[in-house]
């Protein structure tokens, strides 16, 4: 009997993990779109003055008038001219608008592929990179593309790579040592996220509630 309610209580909480990570990545990609809309307009206006990013800056919104238009294919293949060629922040939202494209046509492939194009593009920002290959390693988890194991892995390095998404990514891999019944690696980075002043009020409730809901202690 206990060795079934074990397996019962096992099941449900890895169905819970399961879709709070499904409901992370929407988080994210909710974000991203966001983060291209308002970081485009603050590039436009800041970069104004500078003849390069005017221009790129221009061919970025070329392209996106052309979706307004219904014009898809052809705002794609600005976009992507915009990306191999630019060479200022412009180049990455064109990138970052190709990936939303791709994601609302359910190409996650493509949407993959170009999400790690600009996670390995040398002369992007590296908080662009950073947000580019979480999103890389969630839809490829999600996408059964590696293991759970290689995602762990993935998740773990990039924690000790980024500065600019670190509370995110500890709160991901929180919820995969969860999963994977690692119950002190979890409940530490649980109690880091819901005690830190950095971590954001989002973040820090849903430390406190995966804190309570899952009871983590590491002593049991």
């Amino acid at each position: 009997m206990t060795d079934l309610l074990d397996e019962v209580k096992h099941d449900i909480k890895e169905e819970r993990t399961l879709n709070f990570i499904k409901h992370f990545s929407k988080i994210l990609i909710s974000t991203m779109v966001v983060a291209v809309a308002v970081t485009g307009i603050w590039l436009w206006w800041n970069d104004y003055s500078k003849n390069e990013s005017y221009k790129e800056g221009s061919e970025l919104l070329q392209a996106i008038d052309s979706k307004r238009n219904g014009k898809f294919e052809e705002t794609v293949t600005k976009l992507q001219t915009l990306f191999d060629n630019g060479k200022t922040n412009y180049a990455v939202l064109a990138g970052f608008e190709i990936t939303s494209y791709k994601l609302f046509k359910k190409d996650y492939p493509g949407a993959i592929e170009m999400l790690e194009k600009i996670a390995n593009k040398p002369d992007a920002p590296k908080y662009y990179r950073d947000f580019a290959q979480l999103n890389a390693y969630v839809l490829k988890h999600e996408n059964k593309q590696d293991n759970t194991k290689a995602f762990m892995d993935n998740i773990v390095k990039l924690s000790h790579e980024t500065k600019i998404f670190n509370s995110s990514v500890d709160e991901l891999l929180a919820t995969l040592y969860i999963n994977d019944n690692n119950k002190e690696a979890a409940k530490n980075i649980l109690d880091k996220l819901a005690a830190a002043p950095s971590t954001p009020l989002s973040i820090a409730e849903r430390a406190h509630m995966l804190l309570a809901l899952g009871k983590i202690d590491a002593n049991k």
